[in-house]
């Protein structure tokens, strides 16, 4: 049984996120601008193509919040979805947007805590999500995924990294975005995933030069840089230094069980 501070931080978590579906959140600056829209763009579209082939499976969306995106996508190559979010409005709000496109026999929106999931083992071919473990017990939460996965099953997530001092002080100035329970991961979490009893983990780091394009474009509100420029450095510096990959802002994480 969840302890009554584990309830809690559930609720809060919900709460939060009901908040930002309903409009009440209006902090964008930092996350909505082009540079980031261009970023999120690539990351998502590495990580979907990291899932491989869902023609005739099932994919879980995990800690979907309101996009849809992804789900369309799978959807598109033959998959069933399922989502499922703690926040009651953001399930609502998909329910909606489900229904309106007559999506209704391909994906399904549940109220779920994604700690606890109420699957049979072995249910799912693939777990897709975006920036949800940081928000949860990651152990916990990955055995859960590796209970509902079939054997060979792969599960995919991209993870904001806490050790660049830059993409920190955009946190700080930004505290609605996020929720007090929130950890952007470390070497910690990636110690533990090492533990983990997966057949294969990998790892692909994001945004390290591109970090100062953002912070240009957001904060001085100086267009300096071209998206493009500065991600074909990052290309090249991360594929030559592994060091620098820590202090990126985002990964992919494959896991196959």
């Amino acid at each position: 049984m969840a302890s009554s501070e584990d309830q809690q931080k559930k609720k809060s978590e919900a709460e939060h996120f009901d908040k930002m579906v309903s409009g009440g959140s209006k902090e964008v600056v930092f996350y909505d601008t082009d540079f980031v829209s261009k970023l999120a763009k690539d990351i998502v579209r590495f990580a979907i193509d990291k899932v491989g082939n869902v023609d005739g499976k099932k994919v879980l969306l995990y800690g979907s919040g309101v996009n849809l995106g992804p789900a369309i996508d799978f959807v598109n190559a033959g998959a069933t979805v399922v989502m499922i979010d703690i926040s009651p409005k953001s399930v609502e709000t998909l329910n909606k947007i489900i229904q309106s496109r007559n999506l209704g026999e391909k994906i399904s929106a549940i109220v779920m805590d994604c700690e606890n999931l109420e699957f049979e083992d072995g249910s799912f071919d693939f777990v897709f999500g975006r920036a949800i473990l940081h928000h949860l017990d990651v152990e916990k939460s990955l055995k859960e995924i590796q209970r509902i996965l079939k054997k060979g099953g792969r599960s995919v997530f991209i993870e904001p990294l806490g050790m660049n001092p830059l993409i920190n002080l955009f946190r700080y100035l930004t505290p609605s975005r996020r929720t007090p329970d929130e950890k952007p991961f470390n070497r910690k979490e990636f110690d533990l995933f090492q533990r983990m009893n997966f057949e294969k983990i990998e790892h692909f780091e994001f945004s390290l030069v591109t970090n100062v394009g953002i912070f240009c474009e957001a904060v001085l509100k100086w267009k300096l840089f071209k998206y493009e420029t500065l991600k074909r450095i990052d290309d090249v510096l991360l594929s030559k230094v592994r060091f620098f990959r820590r202090f990126c802002w985002n990964t992919v994480l494959v896991f196959e069980r």
